[in-house]
């Protein structure tokens, strides 16, 4: 993806020229990449890109600039809700321009109008508007700083760290954050001063107003009632859907890859686009052996496909290391780094890759239960025979403060030992979310609440919007999944249909029947197996301790003490910027490094966590000026 920042100086004596340089520079990743900046009528108004030169389409389709409008965007538009005239131009991924056409005719909310998984920066030299816009899905990132120097938004968090703009410190308590539950939730970001802009907004800065209008222009609730319709009538609708979406993402410009995990959400999406007609190879990570590659290359023996393999190696994160962490922002567990693997291998060859990405939500289980140890003390407290606790489904948490519980109950703990880690004490889970819950939340209906929670904030938001999916090695990615009538489509069917893969199978069947039947990697059974059968499995699977899928093979605690991995993070933990970090305690972090390495199994997941920290703060940090340009 390429990246983009836009930003007005409110300082008197602020360089913009040598601050936008700085912006685009830093957002220049990798050597593939070109860089822009736009000039305005303005003198304290900048706007910038990065494009993927490799990538035929990407340049025309990140910035746009005419006689009184200027806008550069990351990620693309699928199309526009009503006409203004930008069919011609989103034909050829001319999708910046699209955005300004759509600005033209329709002003201020135009980001309502556009669909797809985009953010963007517009300028109007006309009226000095500056606008930050997020879809409604906020599937790509985008940043915001606002403070007494001046707005900036940009789609990476380290650049705006070296910006100059103001001083960069690093958020303590989003630090213990990552550590205890392994992403970030709400707004958060490893920055002080730097939020993470909400979905379905317009942030708007104006000449002389020293901070921005913020509007939220769409919830789920706005979109009107449930549909009633039978359920056999719903699948009709969401299958129709389906293809004319698939049928959008193939016609883009650009040479395809796709990713194929195995899973439902990747198989839909391969099969989907193979019906249609386009041309492709799918890959899979996986080593010898794993459930998950053999499903992946049965599917593609199905459908006459050729098959890719990347193997996950220890080994190769090193190498990949420092990419990684700064593609993913300070964020996630550094042991996904040999997925760089892959980017490097389709570089030059693949413009948008199709995914599966975020299927699961809306076709798969948007109710989340806790486990069948859970359940059995569910039902045990409604008989009496032990105290009460929180409903295993979301659906019966009817209230903010059951639904914080509930992902307090799912998210993984902070243990004891990383207390000693710390410098400023983890803000409570349950807190943070009950304050999402409170926020743009708050004026959703209670029967939409729980969808957009699930798709916002409830999974780790942050780190889901900037995971390998949305690295910046290619044009774009793409998935039926991030079309809105897609989503509307599957979120009008009710729970209850969605649960046990109900509404999988029974769009599988239909479409794509011959995938149906194939083994489903994280079961072992058919794809279309639904209701109790699939229960029953699942019940048995808790009950003896098996796992069916090994999810590409590796093994983090392995991982970890492998040789080359292993005197890596060793060199890491013992230099003097790490143990002198202000936002941790450096010392107590090396020794469990140490224990870990003599064989204590504990503390592996945010052992991972602490050296991605570690290089981003060595990336962004370790070279800002410290202070204001």
């Amino acid at each position: 993806m390429p990246g983009i920042f836009g930003f007005r100086l409110r300082r008197p004596g602020l360089d913009a020229d040598r601050i936008a340089e700085r912006l685009a520079g830093d957002l220049r990743l990798f050597a593939w990449q070109r860089q822009a900046v736009l000039s305005t009528s303005e003198p304290a108004v900048r706007l910038g890109v990065v494009w993927n030169e490799l990538a035929p389409a990407a340049r025309g389709a990140s910035f746009f600039a005419d006689e009184h409008v200027s806008c550069v965007l990351v990620g693309y538009i699928a199309r526009t809700r009503e006409d203004c005239r930008a069919a011609t131009a989103l034909a050829e991924s001319r999708h910046a321009e699209a955005a300004v056409l759509a600005y033209r005719r329709f002003g201020t909310g135009f980001g309502a109008r556009l669909e797809g998984p985009f953010a963007l920066v517009l300028y109007d030299d006309r009226d000095g508007g500056l606008y930050g816009v997020t879809e409604r899905h906020s599937l790509t990132a985008l940043y915001r700083h606002d403070g007494p120097n001046g707005v900036c938004f940009s789609s990476m968090l380290g650049p705006l760290a070296r910006s100059g703009l103001f001083e960069a410190r690093v958020d303590a308590a989003a630090i213990a954050t990552q550590l205890g539950h392994s992403h970030l939730f709400y707004r958060q970001t490893l920055l002080r001063d730097v939020e993470l802009q909400d979905a379905a907004v317009i942030a708007t800065s104006r000449p002389g107003e020293m901070t921005c209008k913020i509007e939220r222009y769409w919830h789920y609730g706005w979109d009107g009632p449930r549909d009633n319709a039978p359920f056999a009538r719903k699948i009709d609708d969401v299958c129709d859907t389906l293809l004319e979406a698939t049928d959008r993402i193939v016609e883009l410009p650009g040479r395809l890859g796709a990713s194929l995990s195995g899973g439902l959400d990747s198989r839909l999406m391969v099969g989907l686009a193979h019906r249609q007609g386009a041309e492709f190879t799918p890959w899979t990570f996986g080593t010898p052996g794993a459930s998950d590659l053999q499903v992946a290359a049965e599917v593609c023996r199905t459908l006459g496909l050729g098959h890719d393999v990347f193997q996950p190696s220890a080994d190769r994160i090193p190498e990949y290391a420092a990419d990684y962490a700064t593609i993913l922002n300070g964020c996630g567990p550094l042991r996904n780094a040999f997925a760089l693997d892959r980017c490097h291998a389709y570089r030059g060859r693949v413009d948008l890759m199709l995914n599966g990405y975020r299927g699961g939500v809306v076709l798969g289980k948007a109710i989340i239960d806790l486990g069948h140890r859970h359940r059995l003390r569910w039902w045990r407290g409604r008989l009496k025979l032990e105290p009460p606790v929180i409903s295993p489904n979301l659906e019966d948490a009817c209230d903010d403060t059951l639904m914080s519980e509930y992902y307090v109950a799912l998210s993984h703990q902070a243990t004891p030992a990383i207390a000693g880690w710390l410098v400023e004490p983890e803000p409570p889970l349950a807190t943070m979310l009950r304050e999402a819950l409170s926020g743009p939340l708050a004026a959703t209906p209670p029967e939409y609440r729980i969808e957009q929670w699930t798709e916002e904030y409830g999974g780790g938001r942050h780190m889901t919007l900037v995971s390998i999916f949305a690295d910046r090695h290619f044009f774009n990615d793409a998935s039926v999944f991030y079309d809105y009538d897609v989503r509307d489509r599957c979120f009008a069917l009710r729970p209850v249909d969605r649960r046990g893969n109900k509404a999988y199978a029974a769009v599988l069947t239909r479409l794509l029947p011959n995938l149906a039947t194939l083994t489903y990697a994280n079961t072992g059974l058919p794809a279309n197996y639904t209701g109790l059968r699939l229960l029953a499995h699942r019940l048995w699977r808790q009950s003896t301790g098996r796992r069916t899928a090994r999810s590409g093979g590796f093994n983090a605690t392995d991982w970890l003490r492998a040789p080359r991995m292993a005197e890596f993070c060793r060199d890491l933990m013992r230099d003097r910027s790490f143990l002198a970090r202000p936002w941790w305690r450096g010392e107590a972090i090396a020794a469990d490094f140490d224990d870990c390495m003599r064989g204590d199994p504990r503390l592996i997941a945010e052992l991972w966590n602490a050296v991605t920290i570690e290089l981003f703060a060595r990336r962004w940090l370790d070279r800002s000026t410290g202070g204001t340009a």
